[in-house]
C-alpha cells in the first residue's frame, strides 16, 4: 500500500460535477478534510461534514461527528459529496446509503473502488476497514449515471 492513500486522481472529475452557483456542500467521511479543503478552495460554500475519526478539520464550517448512521442531519444540502466512503459499510448499508443520501443532497455524487480491495484498520483508524463493493449497475439500479474510471466509479445523482 502506497504511504499516502487519501489523495485520489479523480478530485478534478469530482470538482466538476460540484456546480460554481452551489451555496452549501456536506462531506460525508471526510477523513483528513482533502476534498473538503478543495472545495472550500473553490467554490463560495457553507461547507460541513460527518466524520467519525479525524478530528483536525477546521476548513469545515460544521462537523457532525459519527458515522452516516449514527448522525442526524438538520438540513438539506445542494450537494452531498462521499468519497471513499462506501467501501467501508456493509454491503446492505452502502445500498441503503445510496438511496438515503438524496434525500439530504439535491446532487449526491459519490467516488468508490471499482473492485473490492482487502484493507483492514488504516492510520489506527478502525473505520478504515473495507467491507464491500458497489458495481456500476448497483449504481444505476438506485438512479446514478456512473463515470467509470480505470480503478474508481464515480455515481453522480440530482440536479
Amino acid at each position: 500500500m502506497n504511504d499516502i492513500t487519501w489523495i485520489q486522481p479523480y478530485y478534478h472529475i469530482l470538482l466538476g460535477y460540484i456546480p460554481q452557483k452551489s451555496k452549501s456542500v456536506l462531506d460525508v467521511g471526510a477523513g483528513y478534510g482533502i476534498f473538503g479543503f478543495i472545495i472550500k478552495k473553490t467554490r463560495d460554500v457553507t461547507l460541513d461534514c460527518i466524520e467519525p475519526f479525524y478530528t483536525d478539520l477546521p476548513h469545515y464550517n460544521k462537523v457532525y461527528r459519527g458515522t452516516w448512521n449514527e448522525v442526524k442531519l438538520d438540513r438539506k444540502y445542494d450537494v452531498i459529496v462521499a468519497t471513499e466512503v462506501i467501501e467501508h459499510m456493509n454491503k446492505d448499508d452502502a445500498l441503503r446509503f445510496l438511496d438515503d443520501v438524496k434525500i439530504y443532497g439535491n446532487r449526491v455524487i459519490i467516488a468508490t473502488p471499482k473492485e473490492f480491495e482487502t484493507q483492514t484498520m488504516y492510520d489506527s483508524n478502525p473505520y478504515q476497514a473495507h467491507k464491500s463493493v458497489i458495481t456500476k449497475s448497483e449504481f444505476e439500479d438506485h438512479g446514478y449515471n456512473v463515470v467509470e474510471l480505470d480503478r474508481n466509479l464515480i455515481g453522480v445523482c440530482g440536479n
